[in-house]
């Protein structure tokens, strides 16, 4: 029971200096201060722990065989010092990882394609959009997420928030066409640079951006690969989500006139060398388990996680000894005070 003994507050065993002080004066009238004196106005209990000879003298009497006033300030000094005891190594905490996630999401027209099947319901490229983000959110362990539409213009949905209904909320509000018919991928980067470099937003935290694209109507007055070099030269890293299919699929693509447009694997691929990450195909559901795994910080970014203890605190015991002495004490003075008025 005794190992890891230890006080949390150690300060006050110097009061020990006070028993030690009595112990040894035992036998002798000891002048009470006058605050004592006034304190036994109000606690008239006070004057059963010392004798009425005692109390005309303004002085405490002190038996030479009795320890325990002694004894019981030393109980209530070590209950005050707190001693306590390590006891069982408590799980570590599960804090996020130190990244922030910008999330760079196309919501240009070719996004109203529908080439995917998913439980046997079809479905458009948006809708997919919004099914993997929402599972991404829910299985992200990060600290803070932010929401980029690539539009042509493009701009800032969602600011970093590690709110994570928030997110699903604004990914539920992503509609086709939201920034435009066409996208502008690296006026979309430069915006992803300016809103969240170092210094900024992100507070240190390691900085990734998930490119969602199908990469169709990629305009704009300079080439993404000069936005990328910016990113990647202040420490972002990018992946890219393809979303949508290679090839003409077998099952409707839904009303209208846009043309077939096949997803462009190499440009995402190339976007993702370029940015210092990987490139994966979103066929279903089920691609967001890689990508999580992806997304973890590198280690050197990973921080140590401190163990801790679990403190039992002994502080009970010592008191319960004082006031079982106190109260011995307080009946005992009772009992020898009616005493000695019936001897009268």
């Amino acid at each position: 029971m005794l190992e890891g003994l230890h006080f949390q507050q150690p300060y006050w065993l110097i009061g020990l200096i006070i028993p030690l002080w009595l112990y040894f004066k035992r036998g002798r009238q000891l002048a009470l201060p006058e605050l004592v004196r006034a304190t036994r106005i109000r606690y008239p209990a006070l004057g059963l722990l010392h004798s009425d000879d005692a109390e005309k003298n303004s002085s405490l009497a002190v038996n030479r065989s009795d320890i325990t006033l002694p004894v019981l300030l030393t109980l209530l000094i070590l209950s005050l010092a707190q001693p306590a005891r390590l006891g069982a190594l408590l799980p570590p905490e599960q804090s996020p990882e130190p990244v922030d996630l910008i999330l760079v999401v196309n919501t240009g027209v070719s996004m109203v394609l529908r080439d995917y099947i998913i439980e046997g319901e079809q479905i458009d490229r948006m809708e997919m959009t919004r099914r993997l983000l929402n599972k991404l959110v829910d299985n992200f362990n990060g600290q803070r997420l932010a929401l980029v539409v690539l539009g042509r213009p493009p701009s800032l949905w969602l600011p970093l928030t590690s709110d994570r209904r928030v997110v699903k909320d604004a990914v539920s509000r992503l509609q086709t066409t939201l920034g435009g018919r066409s996208s502008d991928l690296a006026e979309t980067l430069t915006l992803v640079h300016k809103q969240f470099a170092p210094g900024g937003a992100s507070d240190g935290n390691q900085r990734i951006v998930l490119l969602l694209n199908d990469a169709y109507a990629q305009l704009g007055a300079s080439a993404p690969e000069i936005a990328l070099q910016q990113l990647s030269a202040d420490g972002f890293r990018l992946h890219t989500l393809a979303i949508g299919t290679t090839q003409t699929p077998d099952f409707s693509l839904g009303r209208g006139t846009l043309i077939y447009q096949p997803v462009d694997l190499q440009l995402m691929s190339r976007l993702a060398v370029l940015g210092g990450g990987e490139m994966l195909h979103a066929t279903d559901l089920s691609v967001i388990d890689p990508l999580i795994s992806k997304l973890e910080p590198s280690a050197t970014q990973k921080i140590a996680v401190e163990e801790y203890r679990l403190i039992i605190a002994l502080y009970h015991y010592p008191l319960t000894l004082a006031l079982i002495l106190l109260f011995y004490r307080l009946l005992s003075a009772a009992k020898m005070t009616s005493s000695g008025r019936a001897a009268r």
